[in-house]
């Protein structure tokens, strides 16, 4: 199994029908997912080509070279992460000015891990990958953590609307 990225988009390997998890929200509208481990990728986010292909990629993040002054935010989606990655970025700088590279750019899930070989120390990457996902150089390099947790409410309502606006899904409404 390959993945490689083609003109700015993951290309995903042939996926087979057992792979297919396929669920239904309440109007009865199908959302089709490709299950890895525990994760879901939507086959409309996979033919646009936002991800790479997790059947590649979740080993080669476990794999992933760390530095020691690497900075990693883990949090669920939608619980602060990028609030916290421009504070991050902000402490690092000394300056209060945004960065000029989105969180999305150093975001471990949405790479293969080579695209971060040449950034500049120190680092700060964002997830929404659980322990056993990231790299297994973290304890060994002792690279730092910041772990988000909100009100998983607050979460749940944010993500709705989150996903709602973005049309993620490729569902209308």
């Amino acid at each position: 199994m390959s993945s490689e990225k083609v003109d700015g988009k993951y290309i995903w390997g042939n996926i087979s029908e057992s792979e297919i998890v396929r669920q239904y929200d309440r109007k009865g509208r199908e959302v089709a997912c490709v299950q890895v481990d525990d994760m879901f990728r939507t086959l409309y986010n996979v033919s646009l080509g936002q991800v790479p292909d997790l059947r590649v990629t979740l080993k080669l993040v476990r794999e992933m070279r760390m530095r020691t002054d690497d900075i990693l935010i883990c949090a669920y989606v939608k619980a602060g992460t990028h609030w916290m990655w421009e504070i991050v970025n902000m402490l690092l700088k000394g300056s209060a000015e945004y960065d000029k590279t989105t969180k999305e750019e150093n975001m471990i899930d949405f790479h293969f891990p080579a695209e971060f070989d040449n950034l500049p120390s120190p680092r700060v990457f964002n997830t929404h990958f659980t322990w056993r996902h990231l790299p297994s150089e973290i304890n060994e390099k002792k690279c730092k953590i910041i772990f988000l947790q909100r009100n998983p409410k607050d979460t749940a309502v944010s993500y709705f609307h989150h996903l709602y606006n973005l049309g993620v899904y490729g569902i209308p409404g």
